[in-house]
């Protein structure tokens, strides 16, 4: 933790001022120690460089098992992808996906950001940090949950990052002092997505820019009670039944009965419920991140454990309040937002601007 943080962040509970209670020094930063707020004297633990402003058990604490188990095997650094890279910094095309320069995602970012002060929220593992502390700007990550424990040593002390874990909408930060926020693949899993646009609203710098992913509209009618499965459930599970459902999709296949291989896939949905596993096995997708690494290695235990990223993100959050584009424009004009620009078939995609 670098203390130039304190700029940034007030009390959660009653916005006073924060102040280092104790500390111990690690690579010429805070790498332990407490917080107290000068106000309501309450205090918040500073662990691993990363301030702690959140109770132990909150919504968000399964991710936490999650990334802690899977933190080398999705990032650019360590799969030698472009993937996180393109979808901040590339054009958006969902036909040459796979393609250098081009991401199904696709912000275009200025890959300069010299001088501009950036939030990111809900960095996970740092899939796209690394990314983002390369553009010379200043970084602040927040995530709720423990994810940011996988995050690598050199990557937390980055000169330009500091890290909290903080619900992004308890008010811990301060009012209108970024110029840019970058929500990857979280806005789905808050309770109330158009509260949390609001409250990022207020982060932002009048002429800011926003920049976030949504899932579209999805259905699990199961997950009241996939939701309550642990991250070893969901893996012991996958690892019985999801090669049994490869098996029979295979049998389907390759018999020319593809609408029954669809029916296994229907009938044991929430088992990779996109069925990861088996499109990629079969090349369907190639050009996807999963594909291209399948495509290269030909290793069924690092899909596996892209099997159980995916089921896991798709069945157990506790909000999975996915919205089609119509839904999310609605939501963005009424937090405020202006230049609203809404793109993507595979799922939502947004710019806008204060």
């Amino acid at each position: 933790m670098k203390i130039n943080l304190f700029s940034k962040i007030n009390c959660p509970e009653c916005k006073s001022k924060l102040e280092i209670k104790e500390e111990k020094m690690k690579n010429n930063e805070i790498f332990e120690g407490k917080i107290i707020c000068s106000k309501c004297k309450e205090e918040y633990e500073i662990r691993n460089y990363i301030p702690r402003f959140v109770k132990k058990e909150n919504y968000s604490e399964s991710w936490g098992d999650l990334w802690g188990k899977t933190g080398n095997t999705l990032r650019d650094s360590d799969t030698g992808d472009t993937f996180y890279y393109d979808t901040i910094f590339g054009k958006w095309s969902e036909e040459n996906v796979g393609k250098k320069g081009y991401s199904p995602f696709g912000f275009e970012w200025e890959k300069d950001l010299k001088g501009e002060k950036i939030l990111e929220i809900g960095p996970g593992l740092g899939v796209c940090t690394e990314h983002l502390v390369k553009t010379n700007s200043e970084i602040l990550s927040v995530d709720m949950s423990n994810a940011i424990d996988a995050f690598p040593e050199k990557l937390l002390t980055n000169r330009n990052l500091n890290v909290i874990q903080a619900d992004i909408n308890s008010g811990i930060l301060k009012e209108e002092q970024f110029d840019k926020i970058w929500m990857f693949q979280v806005l789905q899993h808050t309770p109330s997505p158009p509260d949390t646009l609001k409250n990022l609203y207020k982060l932002l710098n009048k002429g800011g820019e926003i920049s976030f992913t949504s899932y579209s509209v999805s259905h699990h009618p199961y997950r009241f009670i996939t939701k309550k499965l642990s991250f070893k459930s969901i893996y012991n599970l996958l690892e019985v039944l999801l090669p049994i459902k490869y098996r029979l999709q295979k049998i389907f296949k390759d018999m020319k009965m593809p609408g029954i291989s669809k029916l296994v896939h229907i009938m044991s949905h929430p088992i990779d419920p996109r069925n990861l596993y088996f499109d990629t096995i079969e090349g369907n997708r190639s050009d996807w991140l999963t594909g291209k690494l399948y495509k290269k290695t030909k290793d069924k235990k690092q899909l596996f454990w892209f099997s159980v990223v995916n089921t896991f993100d798709a069945i157990t959050p506790e909000y999975v309040n996915s919205a089609n584009h119509e839904q999310i424009k609605k939501w963005t004009e009424n937090a405020g937002y202006r230049e609203i620009n809404i793109w993507g078939k595979s799922g939502v995609r947004v710019k806008a601007k204060k």
